[in-house]
């Protein structure tokens, strides 16, 4: 069975270049997660516009076929009115 070694509480400091490191890691992983989080959120407004556009123009061509309907209507002779 192969011998374990427990390391020495000493051996567990780390140097300032390691400190250095750890922190330009953590830096750009901290960089990373606010640019994704950043992208979802935008990805989430872009779909919101979108729909909201859809609404819009649902609604919009809903009013102009009302539009065009009631003046077609306007234009067609009363056949119940008495002469």
């Amino acid at each position: 069975m192969p011998e374990t070694i427990e390391p020495d509480v000493g051996d567990a400091r780390m140097s300032t270049e390691q400190l250095k490191e750890l922190a330009d890691a953590l830096l750009v992983l901290s960089s990373k997660s606010s640019v994704l989080k950043e992208r979802d959120e935008l990805r989430a407004l872009m779909e919101e516009n979108l729909l909201a556009e859809e609404v819009r123009n649902t609604l919009s061509f809903g009013e102009h076929t009302h539009m065009r309907l009631t003046g077609f209507h306007d234009r067609i002779p009363n056949l119940h009115r008495a002469p």
